[in-house]
């Protein structure tokens, strides 16, 4: 199984953060280089170039076991993507997040926690996002988000 059949290519990227500010803040960011459409449940969702992302927003305690770059990591930068944009509800993101997890070959009990993590701690970011007037402060703004 092609573990990028979900996506039209390789998801590309660059770091955002320098090493230092990763290590003081305790995460890192990275912007996706090149344009990735993602197909889901029959949703086409446009990641575009320059989104910002911390791939899978896991607590750093956790990170030996579930390191944010994982096997998970594309699906969470639809994840994300998906909760920057609003363009559909909380839980649905959270549905896709699992959906598209499945479709790439991680196992279900992994699936599981991914999906039980962002249904009991996703509402802080998915307020964040709803109270930003701006998103681009944060991200790309809605106008760029295709679905």
């Amino acid at each position: 199984m092609d573990i990028y059949a979900p996506f039209d290519s390789k998801l590309q990227f660059e770091f955002v953060d320098d090493m230092w500010s990763s290590r003081r803040l305790g995460r890192f960011r990275v912007r996706v280089i090149h344009e990735v459409t993602c197909y889901v449940n029959g949703l086409h969702i446009t990641i575009p170039a320059g989104f910002v992302t911390d791939f899978a927003s896991t607590p750093r305690a956790v990170w030996f076991m579930y390191p944010p770059w994982g096997l998970w990591a594309e699906p969470a930068v639809v994840h994300d993507r998906l909760y920057v944009t609003g363009v559909c509800s909380r839980e649905d993101a959270d549905k896709i997040l699992k959906s598209l997890m499945q479709r790439m070959g991680i196992g279900s009990f992994t699936c599981n926690i991914f999906y039980a993590g962002v249904r009991v701690g996703g509402w802080r970011a998915w307020n964040r996002y709803r109270r930003c007037e701006d998103l681009s402060t944060y991200y790309n703004t809605k106008e760029q988000y295709k679905l």
